[in-house]
């Protein structure tokens, strides 16, 4: 159960929805194409036993026109006096005589019977051979048969028993014979007047042709040349055929017991359409119309209930990602998702709303921040300055504590000027070489200072009195007795991939950093409330309320401590 409930859960709407469908469509679409084949087998199957009665009628009228001519010759052989006679060896004129008795009764049949092309009595002993063709037999024609008659009758293999196919010429014909003691009595039937063709074609374009058992067509040869058809593929154990020539053609076959061949029906195949009834033919629009519908209903179902939800999955996506200005455009025909769309709106509006008032309420946290570091760096400067005076003052020195605090009164009255957060680099090392000249005027070995400073970031803004904490740190901790503090301040633009930062370098000539303060200056996770170092830790957090953690800061060792300040480019 819970595996169901956990495939179900999972499972997209789209699918679930044409699972559905397709439970309730499947079953009634299997069984509408299953009718519709078995309607189009039983169409099909009707056409082909009304063609198969068609034909047997044909052939049971063949052969029973072959079977009279068959009782007819079997009745000359063994009754009629003159070919009896034609048995024995007689005088010319007798043989003649004989001879023209047959032919006369041979002429009177073929009239009755129109299929029968010619007849031949054949005598070896008395060495005479007759013959009465229809009158419109070819001359070349005779000529071929007769030789060919001739060599059948004195071949050793002569066939007494049936009819035979053969190939005299270019076609084909039955050819019986019968015969005693040398006498032989022969009917030649022609397969193109088998059928009478007026009588056949019941069916428009139908035309019937004859194949020996091994499918190789006996009448009908131009026919089939022109339709491009082979019998290769004809199946005549099953009730009909479909094969495609120049079009496709329909098919059955009948096979004759009594003349060892088949009697094939030819006709176009139309398709069903044609041949089904009313109720067939409404039964298959209605199924045909059924299975539109399934795909006119998954594409209602996707326009109307499924592209809505996807296009709210979406929008909840973009909002994910941060696109909270995203809004839901429902479709509004209907009401439900209309509502949803209206609902979900207002909700958003009322989220950005209340994010935009935190965002406010931040920046204003940070701006007191920002404040409260600012006024807490500014005494740690003044007690530096005092702590100058406190020693001037234990020396006596109260010409150059004048100068100082003349000195000092002009620094302090350009720094209060400046009430904003941050400066430009320029003003923040113009303070510094203020503080340096003030520091120049009290003390045996002045400090010296240079400065390098590219053009292109003189304009871009720092924190206020970021560079003076490390001069004045350096001034504090790397002052060492009989030497000369040189103080170097570098700012210069470092592009990389896609982005740029200021590096800004503060570095002295003093002791350096020990390895224990490395350490600690180094760590991210610093403590801030270190008393000894307010002003880097000062420093440190207004950088990060600035720029968050796109800045680095660095303190290292390099004849000298150095700290090295990396400031994104925005």
């Amino acid at each position: 159960m819970s595996r169901r409930r956990y495939f179900c859960g999972r499972m997209p709407i789209r699918q679930l929805l044409f699972f559905i469908l397709m439970v309730f469509c499947v079953p009634f679409t299997v069984f509408f194409i299953w009718y519709n084949a078995h309607a189009m087998n039983i169409v099909n199957d009707r056409i082909a036993e009304n063609t198969k009665s068609k034909i047997s009628y044909y052939q049971e009228s063949s052969e029973g026109i072959l079977k009279y001519i068959e009782g007819f010759m079997i009745n000359t052989v063994a009754n009629d006096a003159n070919f009896r006679q034609l048995e024995f060896k007689l005088s010319e004129l007798d043989a003649h005589l004989n001879t023209y008795e047959i032919l006369q009764k041979y002429q009177n049949m073929m009239t009755l019977i129109p299929v029968l092309r010619s007849m031949y009595v054949y005598t070896i002993n008395n060495d005479l051979y007759r013959r009465v063709y229809t009158y419109n037999f070819p001359f070349r024609d005779k000529e071929v048969i007769d030789e060919y008659i001739k060599s059948r009758v004195l071949s050793p293999n002569i066939d007494l028993r049936e009819w035979t196919v053969e190939k005299i010429g270019d076609k084909y014909y039955l050819l019986r014979i019968l015969g005693i003691n040398n006498a032989y009595c022969i009917s030649l039937v022609d397969f193109d007047l088998l059928y009478m063709t007026e009588n056949v074609q019941k069916i428009p374009e139908e035309q019937l042709f004859y194949a020996e058992k091994n499918l190789q067509p006996l009448t009908g040869l131009e026919m089939l040349s022109q339709k491009r058809l082979g019998l290769q593929e004809l199946h005549p154990g099953e009730k009909y055929s479909i094969l495609r020539g120049d079009r496709r053609y329909f098919l059955v076959s009948n096979y004759s017991t009594y003349l060892h061949m088949y009697l094939v029906s030819c006709s176009p195949y139309y398709g069903l359409l044609r041949s089904m009834d009313r109720l067939q033919f409404i039964l298959l629009v209605v199924s045909v119309l059924f299975i539109i519908l399934i795909g006119v209903c998954f594409v209602l179902l996707n326009y109307l209930l499924i592209s809505p939800l996807a296009l709210f999955v979406r929008t909840m996506t973009e909002i994910k990602e941060g696109q909270l200005s995203s809004r839901l455009r429902m479709p509004e025909y209907i009401l439900e998702f209309s509502q949803i769309g209206t609902v979900f709106n207002e909700m958003m509006d009322e989220i950005t709303k209340l994010k935009i008032e935190k965002y406010e309420q931040q920046v204003e946290l940070q701006k007191v921040e920002l404040q409260r570091l600012q006024i807490q760096i500014r005494p740690h400067f003044y007690l530096n300055c005092l702590k100058i005076f406190y020693g001037m003052a234990e020396q006596k020195q109260y010409r150059k504590i004048q100068e100082m605090i003349l000195s000092l009164s002009g620094y302090l009255r350009a720094l209060f000027k400046n009430r904003n957060f941050t400066v430009s680099v320029d003003d923040e090392l113009s303070s510094v070489e203020k503080f340096i000249e003030l520091q120049r005027k009290c003390g045996d070995t002045p400090p010296v200072i240079s400065m390098s400073v590219a053009e292109s970031v003189r304009d871009f803004h720092i924190p206020s009195m970021s560079v003076l904490t490390f001069v004045e740190n350096a001034l504090k901790y790397a002052q060492m007795p009989g030497k000369v503090l040189r103080i170097r301040v570098a700012a210069k633009m470092l592009e990389g991939d896609g982005e740029s930062c200021i590096n800004i370098t503060v570095s002295d000539n003093g002791p350096g950093f020990s390895d224990e303060s490395l350490s600690e200056l180094n760590a991210k996770n610093s403590a801030d409330d270190n008393s000894n170092r307010i002003g880097i830790m000062n420093i440190r957090r207004r950088l990060a309320i600035l720029y968050g953690n796109k800045f680095e800061m660095i303190f290292l060792n390099r004849n000298g401590a150095c700290i090295e300040l990396f400031i994104p480019a925005r």
